[in-house]
């Protein structure tokens, strides 16, 4: 199954004309941080459920410590109940983002690998504890193999390689995001495909 991700980022998208293009999942940024919601998430959720195509959400981590997990995590669980996206409704998962594309966690002191892979553990366990038992991680292949302890982290994984193969293989991997330049109809999008 193909599966774009979209973000803000992407402004506004048309779920129909991708579903028209094969794209049957969309995995939407819920937010960032402590408490930033992406603008588009709720027009982005929306929309990709009103076009029939499978749904998960995912939330970019800029944690430091377990402390900001906690409240990441929290944050993740409160707007996804007021939301109403129960468990059943995000049929692609819940995923916790731990990568650090704009340089955040470098300049303000980047965590030590175990603190890193403590951040993932503490905000996918919250997950579960509330009972989004489809949530996992997503990371690229560089954090998987140079930064997270995989041994510890015994979650779903959504695996990210701008390749035409995964040069890291793992049975916990359901998603492998492949590129970031999918042209559909003009428009570049994230694209990943199950596992």
């Amino acid at each position: 199954m193909k599966v774009v991700d979209v973000s803000e980022h992407n402004g506004q998208v048309d779920f129909g004309e991708l579903r028209a293009a094969g794209v049957e999942g969309a995995i939407i940024r819920l937010g960032f941080g402590k408490n930033g919601l992406d603008s588009q998430f709720y027009n982005n959720i929306n929309k990709a459920i009103e076009s029939g195509m499978k749904v998960g959400v995912y939330h970019y981590s800029y944690a430091l410590d377990e402390a900001d997990a906690e409240i990441e995590a929290q944050f993740i669980i409160n707007t996804l109940t007021q939301s109403g996206l129960t468990p059943e409704r995000l049929e692609l998962g819940v995923w916790h983002d731990m990568e650090d594309g704009d340089g955040y966690k470098e300049r303000h002191g980047m965590p030590s690998n175990q603190t890193l892979t403590n951040i993932s553990s503490v905000v996918i366990n919250r997950l579960w504890q509330a009972g989004y038992n489809n949530a996992g991680l997503y990371a690229s292949y560089d954090y998987i193999v140079n930064k997270l302890l995989m041994d510890q982290l015994g979650c779903d994984i959504w695996y990210a390689q701008y390749n035409y193969k995964m040069d890291w293989r793992d049975t916990r991997i359901k998603l492998w995001q492949y590129t970031m330049s999918e042209n559909i109809n003009g428009q570049l999008y994230d694209m990943s495909r199950t596992v």
